[in-house]
């Protein structure tokens, strides 16, 4: 197969960037730079897109990887404004598109409140991705922000679904509204609607999946938090853009610095959170 990068009307009322590689398929969408497909060769599709998901300007895409900044989940002043913040409602500028052996890669950027953000995307084997933020030298004072890759991953069932590398790390359960929970010791299984966020952990995180006969590898850097969320039954029936019987093939592993990881950045400086995804079979 000769590698292609195609920009397309669609899906909905999106353009994208349709790329089309013999070691992998992918696209990413310019409103948001949201990528809504990542396939490696030979594999069933990794990344989970909800089939109810708006497709419109300035809706959020339900699936794929949003990205959450400057704030992730509820604004903590003011609930009107957007869930997990205004980048994945924005249309970026794609700046850069480079195909090679290695993998085909796009780079977008927008401007979010005081931040300079870049977004750069390897399509390969591998799924490379990485999230700067900077804030100009001539910023008047300095700022703080919450970022994550809030990826949505295919499994073949919830119900038997394990996720190792979080066994030490404390969290916060947002079902029961508990804070500091003790590390578990234990791999994570699902039996009920999952909302953690593991604070101080920079962990590689595995998806292990004997339905689909693979583990999804999933390596951070430049990121203090993780995510683990399923909605289960009665979260996905509120959820006007989530489909009522999705929820048992699909999960959320979430690569993020929020709560008490937020950053804070000086004039002049930049972060960057750098995620990398793997596919092995069982």
């Amino acid at each position: 197969m000769q590698n292609t990068i195609s920009r397309v009307f669609g899906p909905g009322e999106h353009t994208s960037l349709q790329i089309r590689r013999s070691d992998c398929t992918g696209a990413l969408t310019v409103h948001g730079a949201h990528v809504i497909e990542w396939t490696p060769a030979g594999q069933q599709p990794v990344i989970w897109m909800s089939q109810s998901s708006a497709l419109a300007p300035g809706k959020p895409i339900r699936g794929g990887v949003p990205i959450c900044f400057p704030w992730f989940a509820a604004h903590p002043h003011d609930p009107q404004l957007p869930l997990h913040g205004t980048a994945r409602l924005q249309e970026w500028t794609v700046a850069e598109q480079q195909d090679g052996a290695e993998g085909t890669e796009i780079l977008l950027r927008t401007q979010c409140d005081a931040f300079a953000l870049s977004f750069r995307v390897r399509f390969a084997e591998t799924l490379s991705m990485e999230l700067t933020a900077e804030l100009p030298a001539d910023a008047a004072e300095s700022a703080e922000f919450e970022s994550a890759l809030h990826t949505y991953f295919v499994v073949g069932d919830i119900h038997r679904v394990q996720v190792d590398g979080l066994e030490q790390a404390m969290y916060y359960d947002k079902v029961a509204g508990v804070r500091d929970c003790p590390a578990a010791g234990a791999p994570i299984h699902f039996t009920a609607e999952t909302d953690r966020v593991y604070l101080n952990t920079q962990s590689e995180i595995t998806v292990h999946d004997p339905v689909l006969g693979r583990c999804i590898r999933i390596l951070r850097e430049g990121s203090d938090s993780a995510v683990v969320w399923n909605p289960w039954i009665r979260k996905s029936a509120q959820m006007a853009d989530f489909g009522d019987e999705e929820w048992p093939g699909m999960l959320c592993i979430e690569a993020a610095n929020v709560d008490m990881n937020r950053v804070r950045l000086q004039p002049g400086q930049a972060q960057t959170m750098r995620v990398q995804i793997r596919v092995t079979q069982l």
